[in-house]
């Protein structure tokens, strides 16, 4: 990955990832896809990324423990995660912050 404008893509719905993909390809973002939160902490530790989208549900390892491993190892200044989810409740998003 480049290092301006990088961003890691995290759905398990490969369409709506490949969907983010395409979508910031167009704004010449070069974005990356991957399904799970493991391979997501294994590329966050290999490759170095402006922004993650990180979506709330993940099989296997759940958006928010990803984000736990994230934020263990990164600031918020060092690789910005956003979480997203088509259908999120208060405690999610309170989980979240």
């Amino acid at each position: 990955m480049s290092e301006t404008n990088s961003i890691l893509v995290v759905d398990a719905d490969e369409v709506n990832g490949q969907f983010l993909v395409e979508e910031l390809a167009k704004e010449t973002f070069q974005a990356r896809l991957v399904k799970s939160g493991f391979e997501a902490i294994e590329l966050v530790d290999t490759l170095k990324f402006d922004l993650v989208l990180l979506d709330l549900n993940l099989q296997g390892m759940s958006g928010i423990d990803v984000l736990k491993v994230i934020r263990s190892r990164y600031s918020q200044s060092q690789i910005p995660v956003i979480m997203m989810n088509a259908v999120i409740g208060g405690s999610e998003m309170v989980e979240a912050f």
